[in-house]
């Protein structure tokens, strides 16, 4: 069994602002975060945290699709020319090749769980 702990997973900074614990990745795409190779279908899972009047910078992933989970806190989430507030419950698809951007301009952390699939050809 492996399991990890959020307290025990060191914090990297991504995309702008963003604080990330990384909890499982595929070694074969992220293997720079030296994680055990446990994922064979998922590209990862991970908890972001985005700080008070912070931003996760507009990106897109060419060939993944992500799952974002508030669980804690909001802020205004653009997937494409959509843009939203989220709060706590809310769970939004973002498809490949989609440019996404995240902004907490509340008073408050926003903290989001992250799935990742990767679409192989």
């Amino acid at each position: 069994m492996i399991a990890r702990n959020i307290d025990e997973i060191r914090e990297i900074q991504a995309h702008g602002e963003a604080r990330y614990k990384y909890f499982f990745m595929r070694k074969d795409i992220y293997g720079y975060l030296e994680m055990d190779d446990v994922l064979k279908k998922l590209g990862g899972f991970w908890q972001t945290t985005v700080n008070p009047g912070k931003k996760l910078d507009p990106h897109s992933h060419e060939n993944h699709e992500q799952i974002y989970y508030i669980l804690e806190g909001g802020g205004l989430l653009t997937v494409g020319d959509d843009t939203r507030r989220v709060r706590k419950g809310d769970a939004i698809y973002i498809p490949p090749k989609t440019s996404h951007s995240f902004h907490n301009d509340t008073d408050k952390p926003c903290i989001i769980m992250m799935v990742d699939a990767v679409i192989e050809n």
